[in-house]
Formats: C-alpha cells, sequence, structure tokens
C-alpha cells in the first residue's frame, strides 16, 4: 500500500482528463461526506468509476472540425472544465473561449473571454462555433449565480446569438443530453421535436446518438429510438447524449 493511501483524500477528483469521475456508491449527504474524512484506501471501497458523455464528445468535435486550419477562427462557448479550445489551438487553430468561470490554461492562439455569453457583445464573426454539454445549463441558476430568477428560453437565446455570431454557412458543433424530455435544477435533457424548434435557421448535416450503460462505466453508439425514452434526469446525470454538426443557412 502506498503511504499516500492512508491519509484522506477528496473523491470528488477527475480522473484522468475530462469527463471520468469517481462517484459514490450511495446517495446519502452524510454518508458521502464522512467519505471526505477517512483514509483513502478505505473511502475508494465506496466509490465507483463514472465515465461521462466526454468521451464521444470530444472525438466527434475533432472528427469534424474543418480540416483546413489557416484563418479558420473559432469560438467555443463553455470551455471551463475541459480542454478542447487548448487542443484545436495547438493544432494551429485560432480560438476563442468563454465562460462564466476562470479558465487556467493559456496558449498563444487562444484568447480568454470571461463572462455571460448572453450578455457579452461579440462583434467577431466566426468559421466554427462549438459547445459541449453547455448549452442545457443556460439560465438554471447552476453556473451563475447572479441570475435571481430560472429562465427556461436562455438555451434558444443561446442559439439564436450563436447563429447570429457564425459566418455565412458557418458550423455549428454542439451536445446535448438526449432521451426523455425533462429539466432537473440545473440542466435540461432534449428530445427530437426541441431540437428541430431550436434549430431553425441551421442545416442539421449531422446527428450521432450515443447512450450509456446503466452505470455509466462506457459509452455506446445508439440509434435515436434506443434512447429517446432514457430518464436521465432521474440520476442527475445524462445516460444519453446527442451530437450535431449543423450548418448556417
Amino acid at each position: 500500500m502506498k503511504l499516500r493511501e492512508i491519509f484522506p483524500q477528496s473523491w470528488k477528483i477527475r480522473l484522468y482528463n475530462d469527463g471520468i469521475y469517481y462517484y459514490p456508491i450511495f446517495k446519502d449527504p452524510v454518508a458521502t461526506s464522512i467519505l471526505e474524512f477517512i483514509p483513502w484506501c478505505i473511502a475508494k471501497k465506496f466509490l465507483r468509476v463514472l465515465v461521462r458523455e466526454k468521451v464521444v464528445e470530444l472525438p466527434f468535435i475533432l472528427l469534424n472540425i474543418p480540416k483546413k486550419r489557416k484563418d479558420v477562427k473559432i469560438l467555443e462557448v463553455g470551455c471551463t472544465g475541459g480542454i478542447i479550445s487548448i487542443m484545436l489551438a495547438s493544432l494551429g487553430y485560432k480560438v476563442v473561449g468563454v465562460d462564466l468561470r476562470d479558465f487556467p490554461l493559456s496558449h498563444p492562439n487562444f484568447t480568454f473571454i470571461k463572462g455571460n455569453f448572453l450578455k457579452l457583445k461579440i462583434k467577431e464573426k466566426f468559421d466554427v462555433v462549438i459547445s459541449i454539454s453547455t448549452i442545457e445549463h443556460f439560465g438554471m441558476k447552476h453556473y451563475d449565480k447572479t441570475n435571481e430568477e430560472i429562465d427556461l428560453k436562455a438555451d434558444e437565446k443561446a442559439i439564436r446569438k450563436i447563429r447570429k455570431i457564425l459566418k455565412k454557412n458557418g458550423i455549428f458543433l454542439v451536445t446535448f443530453p438526449f432521451g426523455k424530455k425533462c429539466r432537473t435544477s440545473w440542466y435540461r435533457v432534449y428530445d427530437f421535436e426541441t431540437l428541430q424548434r431550436l434549430f431553425r435557421g441551421f442545416r442539421i448535416e449531422k446527428m450521432e446518438f450515443y447512450k450509456a450503460d446503466e452505470h455509466s462505466q462506457y459509452w455506446i453508439r445508439s440509434k435515436r429510438k434506443e434512447i429517446e425514452k432514457i430518464d436521465s434526469c432521474k440520476k442527475n446525470y445524462s445516460l444519453g447524449v446527442v451530437c450535431i454538426k449543423a450548418k448556417k443557412i
């Protein structure tokens, strides 16, 4: 046994990189708090690894970004908590990232803007806008503590603004929780009809659907009908996701 395993550690740390977490096997808040104060070698027996949807979202983005890098301007809406902006900047793209929270990384090809995307005045036009599991949180107060009320139309407003700042024929790469339409205190889950309404003014060129196993240990490619009845609000995390490539028309 390693010496560090006899000391308490927070189970809220991420494993590896984006989207892989420890998660308690029980929901009792008192019990989960206790895990923070007992030796790690004991605490980890009450945790399991939770593989989130980023395991399929990131490859989708990278596979659908235009291969031409020169003069391609990319905006990521909701960049904190991930490294896709830095990955793209490292590949030679010019990237701007927007988020309510601080962003800890930097790169010569990357510019960070802190603030509420809906309130920011962005005059620049972009060839590509990407947003990974972000739009569903707009207006829900989970990340933006300054909002006094929930804005249930904030996701629609965000997509309209994204369309406005895209260049003609610009590409929108976005992912959402997908399944039985529902809402929690901090995110929305979308169904097909809702997505069709949100994407007015775009031509959807590609939709890929993925689902997790019951305990979110892995993700697999699925058909729409296989996941549209999944209830992703019951467990308080998504078990289905849709990845979309759309073009401004």
